[in-house]
């Protein structure tokens, strides 16, 4: 890692500070927006200094961008559940000697990881930034802004920062490792997250797949009622003054609508301990679809459910036996079925990469034709990463199956994402497909 400088001038040449109103990015259409504070360094316009904070005073990300061509890359973001994520590659864009930036984001190839080494230089050079900005005397800032600035400052450094993690790891009671990215509240704080249960049931009861390691050392539990109050106190005093910009929920764990307490018993209490909020999301199973009548779907529905990630990986019953799924081809349609004559909005989330693993089979073929035949309007398609500790990493390195070449499964990648975004060589304008989970990709 090169010598890192995030600011120009610790004394500050030109900035901007602001509220920012954040669309929901979870719709589109949507007209819901949430508010942080952002301060911008535009001293160098080739390399912009970003600064996003919540309106508790904690950092959410900090982002460079060259003013002049209008790019903008991400170097550094705090997620909701309290870790530090660096943008490696995007890091070395910090090297004094770049006088712009260079480096541009890429979804596919870049390296996320946890690093507090440099989190910690990232954090204390925006604490010698923020002291700057109060030893100005001639910056005139509104009481709001000045107060965030000043909780940033005098309670959100390094110590607290780390404590704010462990505060945040003990209301989730584990690290929560799957979800969504246009759903977090570190994305779009206009969601939260509350987790029902904890683990994956179908990991518990019928074993894990045999490619996810999400849930491998969670034994599944359920919150009591009673629990779940406490729950949502906690996660209501997390969010402080971003609570009332809160209007989604996004319902944990892996399949948190398959409980020994009924489902409908869940949401009657959320309405009456959260009436403001009027939507909710999760995963779901296609046993947990099954699980239930339509009648009931329809009540829970009612009561606030809008939508639901449904983990199909593909439709093709080998790939399916492969891959250690509880589900099967007949089962999905029966699912898609019940979930189309509910009207509960789906996204289906398929896998990518497996096609070419030595086995013969008809994933990509038998998973488009599923998705055509159900109508599906919104897919997204997960590239397949062997996990350490689950079965097919295991068979992969010790060779005993063959793993495709970068180049190979590029190619599995956007057959996938051609066949399910067409029909008849035509582009299905009504189907939303993105070509890897959360992100839209060139169809």
């Amino acid at each position: 890692m090169p010598k890192l400088r995030l600011f120009d001038n610790l004394f500050i040449g030109k900035i901007v500070i602001k509220f920012k109103m954040i669309p929901d990015i979870s719709d589109f259409k949507s007209s819901l927006k949430s508010k942080i504070l952002e301060i911008k360094d535009i001293t160098n316009r080739r390399k912009t200094v970003i600064l996003s904070f919540d309106l508790e005073g904690r950092i959410m990300n900090i982002k460079l961008k060259d003013e002049i061509f209008n790019n903008e890359v991400k170097i550094f973001e705090r997620g909701f559940d309290g870790k530090f994520y660096i943008y490696s590659e995007n890091c070395k864009n910090l090297n004094p000697n770049n006088k712009s930036i260079y480096q541009y984001y890429d979804y596919y190839n870049e390296t996320v990881n946890e690093n507090l080494e440099i989190s910690e230089i990232m954090i204390n050079s925006i604490n010698s930034f923020l002291k700057g900005i109060s030893a100005r005397k001639n910056l005139s800032l509104a009481k709001d802004k000045f107060s965030i600035l000043e909780r940033a400052y005098s309670l959100y450094g390094w110590r607290g920062l780390l404590n704010e993690r462990f505060k945040v790891q003990k209301i989730y009671c584990n690290s929560i490792s799957v979800l969504p990215p246009e759903v977090r509240p570190d994305q779009n704080p206009t969601f939260s997250i509350i987790q029902i249960a904890q683990g994956c049931w179908i990991k518990d009861k019928k074993g894990p797949c045999k490619f996810c390691d999400s849930y491998k050392d969670i034994n599944y539990r359920e919150k009591s009622i009673k629990e779940l109050e406490k729950h949502i106190g906690l996660v209501i005093n997390n969010s402080g003054k971003g609570w009332r910009y809160v209007k989604k929920i996004f319902l944990l764990d892996a399949d948190p609508l398959h409980t020994n307490i009924k489902t409908e018993t869940y949401f009657k209490f959320l309405k009456k301990k959260i009436s403001k909020i009027k939507w909710y999301e999760s995963f779901i199973s296609t046993l947990t679809i099954l699980s239930k009548p339509v009648s009931e779907w329809e009540k829970i529905k009612k009561l606030g459910l809008k939508k639901v990630y449904w983990g199909v990986e593909s439709a093709d019953d080998k790939t399916l036996m492969f891959l250690g799924k509880s589900h099967t081809n007949k089962m999905l349609y029966n699912a898609a079925s019940m979930l189309n004559k509910i009207g509960l909005h789906y996204v289906v989330i398929l896998l990518s990469g497996i096609a070419n693993l030595g086995y013969e089979n008809n994933h990509i073929e038998k998973t488009a034709e599923f998705i055509q035949d159900i109508n599906a309007t919104d897919v997204y398609i997960s590239r397949f990463t062997p996990q350490p500790n689950t079965e097919l990493f295991d068979l992969i390195k010790n060779k005993k199956i063959i793993f495709p070449s970068i180049s190979d499964r590029e190619i599995e990648h956007r057959a996938m994402i051609k066949t399910i975004s067409r029909k008849n060589n035509h582009l299905i304008a009504t189907r939303n497909v993105r070509g890897t989970y959360g992100v839209q990709f060139n169809r």
